[in-house]
């Protein structure tokens, strides 16, 4: 499975719009290593589908300020 943004964005959805149990896997996913980070994603591929779908649309609706 290919995620499209970065796990930053993609905990941030799941704090923003998850459930209980949504925002305690983006809370292991914090503090895991890559390694345990990665054994997560693919125990719950389609959660992290979902918000990595969230990040995206999220990420298209900001304003980008140039630098």
């Amino acid at each position: 499975m290919k995620l499209d943004n970065t796990l930053f964005d993609i905990r941030l959805q799941m704090f923003r719009k998850g459930g209980s149990f949504v925002r305690k896997l983006a809370e292991l996913v914090a503090v895991a290593d890559i390694e345990n980070q990665a054994k997560l994603i693919e125990a719950f591929p389609d959660i992290f589908e979902r918000y990595d779908a969230f990040a995206t649309s999220d990420n298209k609706s900001e304003p980008q300020f140039p630098l």
